[in-house]
């Protein structure tokens, strides 16, 4: 088989919705640092109906495609409405071709590159389970984020561990890594779209016996996020309602 069209190793989905003032040096950064692995990784940048001159300005700022060493970074995917980042990932992960883990990052640059590869690396040396980034403030590991979203994660991990999960501590941090069977066995059950996309993909996973191992990792805080603590809370409320509901059986 021609070794450019042997499947990568891993699909690595970036969703960016208006993403132009952080996306590309992350994405540049991350290019860099996955290049000089000893596999191969496609980095998928999925944009979710971004305003038109917001993804006039990433095109420019970033060039696509280009390959880098083991590392390919196709044109970007461009969605026509923006749906939410779980449309977005999943709509990356249908163009993932056979590769043996599909994953995603979220775009605002918060998860270092080193730690995106750290991880690659480890589900190479766990390749019967699912890796789900977590931010857990520890000895060793840097955790910076504002008061605010500590308190709007605390709120929705306890009312994910008293309802669905109680082993769970952080199902939102936004890099996840799926061993391509897992991610076949669980697909068609996936339906949030927004950002509990996340904890859907968790109960999937838990759902069908597929084990998931939580990693604690460096996660730095960048400005401009599009989280709301209100808005946010309610809504993430009413996803683990919905999430249980959908789950019972199992739950």
């Amino acid at each position: 088989m021609n070794e450019d069209a042997r499947p990568p190793d891993f699909f690595l989905v970036i969703p960016s919705y208006n993403e132009s003032g952080r996306l590309p040096a992350y994405l540049s950064s991350l290019l860099e640092n996955l290049s000089a692995l000893p596999f191969s990784t496609v980095v998928r940048v999925v944009d979710d109906g971004s305003d038109t001159g917001d993804l006039e300005s990433l095109k420019k700022m970033q060039r696509f495609p280009q390959t880098t060493g083991n590392c390919k970074c196709p044109a970007i995917l461009e969605l026509p409405k923006n749906l939410g980042k779980g449309n977005a990932i999943l709509e990356g992960w249908q163009s993932s071709g056979g590769a043996a883990w599909v994953a995603f990052v979220d775009a605002d640059g918060s998860i270092p590159p080193e730690e995106v590869c750290r991880l690659f690396q480890l589900a190479r040396q766990n390749p019967g389970f699912s890796l789900f980034a977590s931010r857990v403030k520890m000895l060793g590991r840097k955790v910076e984020r504002k008061f605010s979203r500590h308190l709007l994660g605390r709120f929705f991990a306890a009312m994910v561990g008293c309802s669905i999960c109680p082993d769970i501590y952080d199902s939102q941090c936004g890099f996840k890594i799926i061993p391509r069977e897992h991610y076949n066995r669980i697909s068609t059950l996936l339906t949030e779209r927004k950002f509990a996309f996340d904890l859907d993909l968790l109960m999937a996973l838990l759902s069908n016996q597929l084990p998931v191992i939580e990693v604690p990792i460096d996660w730095l805080e960048r400005k401009g996020s599009k989280v709301k603590v209100l808005r946010d809370s309610l809504a993430l409320a009413a996803s683990v309602l919905r999430l249980k509901r959908k789950y019972q059986p199992w739950t």
